[in-house]
């Protein structure tokens, strides 16, 4: 599979120069950067990688439909710069053949949490993410979390998962990172979840978090993650129910808009 690796930057140099260097063995890496003022622009020029100046997006996957046709390759690898792709995987996927209809391939993917390895919780162990996906079969959204879809008569394939093939994301390297990241998501989440069919209701309000809870502490694990178990537990619980009264908010200024324009034609 000929495939062109694609990083999005915005001030995040931490990890970048070893997020690049494990992108080398593709035919083509292009880091989009969307206004850094760290030293993001001169670590991809060190690196080889082709670097592209574009504007502010709030999130990654919303510079991929303006930069497809400029790509090498229709098959793109999505990256964040916080992301380290081991050897073997890059292997898997170069060897990679699937048929005429897969739009997205699914990766295996391992969170890493203050610098170390989750293995509890929502975001424990290794899971597949899509990140792989062929620039004519996929439609991108702004939607935060749910920005990818295969069009209509396409399919996902997923790559198996076998020791030291998966994805290493430095997900949160601190708490104030932690914060301002999913502060971020919160303000799209309304408009997300709306578009992906959500609609509010006090009793999803009510139980979702709850859910979430469970599943994070109980069903995968979080219990045995010590504090870290504890915290990101409590975290998804109250993100939850902070997204769900963001759909609340986006309904309600939907519905204004609405009346609005029928009482002011």
């Amino acid at each position: 599979m000929n495939i062109s690796a694609l990083v999005v930057v915005f001030n995040e140099d931490r990890h970048l120069r070893d997020c690049l260097a494990s992108l080398k063995p593709f035919e083509e890496v292009v880091v989009a950067d969307i206004g850094s003022a760290d030293h993001s622009i001169a670590i991809a020029h060190s690196m080889g990688a082709k670097v592209i100046r574009h504007p502010w997006v709030p999130i990654g996957e919303m510079v991929l439909p303006g930069l497809f046709p400029s790509l090498q390759n229709d098959w793109v690898i999505r990256v964040d710069p916080d992301e380290i792709l081991p050897p073997s995987l890059v292997e898997d996927l170069i060897r990679l053949e699937v048929s005429d209809n897969i739009g997205i391939v699914h990766v295996p993917y391992q969170y890493y949490f203050l610098n170390r390895r989750l293995d509890t919780t929502l975001w424990g162990g290794v899971r597949p993410i899509p990140r792989v996906m062929h620039r004519d079969r996929v439609t991108v959204t702004a939607d935060v979390h749910r920005a990818l879809r295969c069009k209509p008569g396409c399919e996902t394939y997923t790559l198996p998962s076998r020791p030291g093939n998966a994805v290493i994301h430095y997900w949160v390297d601190d708490y104030r990172q932690l914060i301002e990241k999913h502060e971020r998501y919160l303000k799209m989440e309304g408009e997300s979840r709306y578009n992906n069919g959500f609609r509010f209701d006090w009793k999803s309000l009510l139980y979702n978090p709850l859910k979430s809870f469970a599943a994070s502490f109980i069903k995968y694990a979080g219990w045995r993650g010590g504090w870290a178990g504890w915290f990101l537990s409590v975290f998804i619980a109250v993100y939850e129910a902070r997204a769900w009264l963001s759909l609340m908010r986006y309904e309600k200024a939907l519905a204004n808009r609405h009346s609005g324009g029928l009482s002011h034609p």
